[in-house]
């Protein structure tokens, strides 16, 4: 049984040291795009841009907003 467990467990750590040599290098040189594209900065630097973009459109529907509330009480 441990034999078996034993065998599994290889079996994974194989298969996903495969997978990641596919996605990191094999692909990427294919593509003729940069290996190992998960330790690149622009995946984080896109997030970060997307949540400063969603600041300042709520900054500017809030500026609406109050604008819309002076205008109304008028």
């Amino acid at each position: 049984m441990i034999k078996l467990l034993q065998l599994a467990f290889e079996g994974l750590l194989i298969g996903g040291i495969l997978l990641m040599i596919y996605s990191q290098l094999v692909r990427p040189l294919v593509r003729k795009t940069p290996v190992f594209p998960m330790f690149r900065r622009h995946k984080n630097l896109e997030r970060k841009i997307e949540g400063v973009n969603e600041k300042l459109e709520e900054k500017n529907l809030e500026r609406d907003l109050q604008g819309k509330k002076k205008k109304l009480s008028n």
